[in-house]
């Protein structure tokens, strides 16, 4: 195992990166990728996505592309690692969204364009939490790194 802690994600994830290469849609990218994962993984690689996801657009954003698909898997993942605040911050902007969250992307447009002034406001707000929990430790790559040092096998052999 690596003695800098801080790359653990990045080095936890080093089996997914050859997957990424080849060309394709980021649904068939990413399902190579699962393909080749163990479950511990494999939460690991849907909290890294979800995490990158949030930061470069906030939930609009995780809800408005093929993020979105994974969402029980990236709800799972989140409670599996630990990371529990970010989570309940997810799940409160579930709550947002129309009827039942729907993984299929259109229905989830659908979703999106319903979604009143102040739920798209909460939306940004809760982006915001989000992004304030990261500006605190433990983080979500810090919990994914305490995550990984625990079950070193499953990433490291």
């Amino acid at each position: 195992m690596p003695k800098d802690i801080g790359l653990l994600p990045q080095l936890a994830l080093e089996p997914t990166h050859a997957a990424l290469k080849v060309k394709g849609s980021y649904r068939a990218q990413q399902m190579r990728v699962l393909a080749r994962l163990n479950p511990r993984q494999s939460a690991l690689f849907h909290v890294w996505t979800f995490h990158g996801a949030v930061c470069n657009g906030g939930f609009y954003l995780v809800f408005d592309s093929s993020y979105g698909d994974s969402m029980p898997q990236i709800r799972h993942s989140l409670r599996e690692i630990g990371a529990l605040k970010h989570l309940a911050i997810l799940d409160r902007a579930i709550a947002q969204l129309t009827g039942e969250y729907c993984t299929d992307f259109r229905e989830r447009q659908n979703q999106l364009n319903l979604l009143s002034a102040e739920g798209g406001e909460a939306l940004e707000r809760m982006a915001g939490e989000y992004y304030q929990l990261e500006d605190r430790k433990p983080d979500v790559l810090s919990i994914a790194a305490d995550y990984i040092a625990t079950h070193p096998d499953d990433f490291f052999r």
